[in-house]
């Protein structure tokens, strides 16, 4: 909301002519993005207490905002596979915090996740923070912010 009001000023300075049209445009734009977070807040407010791990800390903004209970990453760098022992005490983590899911992303190797996910009765979920499956068009981040949130509710109301 503040990016589209901001941007739209800058447009208005820039481009007097067409004031009215940016002020017009970012107030529905505004209004599409508020009612989206209505959404997804709705959506989400049944599993802000169901604790959960992620591969990495992507995502902090958009729990912060919806009140998610995020308990750590598997790794600081998305790029470095962990070791045996990262994994052993991510287990441990799992077992003495009663963690519901662990996430994965589309883009990094399953094979970790089920080493983690052994023997243990965490979920495996599935977060797509760059829309690996979206279409793209007009439409992209409020489709990207969708998906997130239905990423998030389908692991988190899993028994």
């Amino acid at each position: 909301g503040k990016i589209v009001s901001l941007l739209a000023a800058k447009l208005a300075d820039l481009d007097p002519e067409h004031a009215a049209l940016y002020a017009a445009n970012s107030a529905a734009l505004g209004l599409r993005i508020a009612n989206l977070a209505q959404e997804l807040d709705a959506l989400l407010r049944p599993f802000r207490s169901v604790p959960y791990i992620v591969y990495h800390q992507a995502y902090r903004p958009f729990e912060r905002r919806f009140g998610l209970s995020n308990l750590g990453a598997v790794t600081r760098d998305p790029e470095l596979q962990p070791g045996a022992r990262h994994i052993r005490r991510m287990r441990t983590i799992i077992a003495a915090s009663g963690a519901h899911c662990i996430f994965r992303e589309p883009q990094f190797k399953p094979q970790i996740f089920a080493a983690i996910a052994e023997d243990s009765d965490i979920h495996v979920g599935e977060l797509d923070p760059l829309g690996v499956g979206l279409e793209p068009g007009v439409n992209g981040f409020f489709d990207l912010m969708r998906n997130l949130a239905h990423g998030y509710a389908g692991c988190l109301s899993r028994p």
